[in-house]
């Protein structure tokens, strides 16, 4: 009964820590198109990272953040 308990508890922490992870990735992404937006007279440096965050956005989407998916389109799209 324990070790159920016990891997119950391990299952529990390794999907929060995905969750986790993958909030992580999106909002490190959400930092990098908002300094791209910012970014006015360095065209390649824009360039640049936005396909920073593009990376960020797909490694939230495989890790579980469906928001991703949206920003994905929306920068596949403008590039």
């Amino acid at each position: 009964q324990q070790v159920s308990q016990l891997e119950d508890q391990v299952k529990q922490v390794t999907e929060k820590a995905k969750f986790d992870l993958a909030d992580s990735y999106y909002q490190r992404a959400l930092a990098l198109e908002e300094t791209a937006k910012r970014t006015k007279f360095a065209p390649k440096k824009k360039k640049e990272t936005k396909r920073e965050a593009l990376e960020l956005y797909k490694l939230a989407a495989t890790s579980g953040k469906v928001e991703a998916n949206d920003r994905i389109a929306k920068l596949e799209k403008e590039m």
